[in-house]
């Protein structure tokens, strides 16, 4: 009677300590960061051939700064969203109410002159 009271407190504080290390493995495991750079260029004439004077350098900036805008857009960041590879995450199912607002505060878009 005694070893089977010993083995049962075994059991139980081993599953409480089992449950509680994966909790804090849980809270704990690290979370990743990507980046990534979208690379705009208009059409050349041919691969060979770039044609320069279509495209001045004015214009191309104009280009990347509208592009990069469009990219930050709240419609663009709302289809995100609604992407199932972005509704899977648990960084979407922790808080998805403000998900949009957490996004745009941790996106960091810019134009890369």
């Amino acid at each position: 009677m005694k070893t089977l009271g010993i083995t049962l407190l075994f059991v139980i504080v081993s599953t409480i300590i089992a449950g509680v290390a994966t909790l804090v493995w849980l809270e704990a495991a690290p979370s990743y960061t990507c980046s990534a750079i979208l690379e705009v260029r208009p059409l050349a004439k041919s691969a060979f051939e770039p044609d320069p004077a279509v495209f001045s350098k004015d214009l191309l900036e104009v280009m990347t700064t509208k592009y990069a805008s469009l990219v930050g857009s709240e419609s663009v960041l709302q289809a995100a969203l609604a992407s199932e590879d972005i509704r899977d995450t648990t960084w979407l199912q922790k808080s998805p109410y403000d998900a949009l607002l957490r996004l745009q505060e941790t996106l960091n878009i810019s134009p890369v002159r």
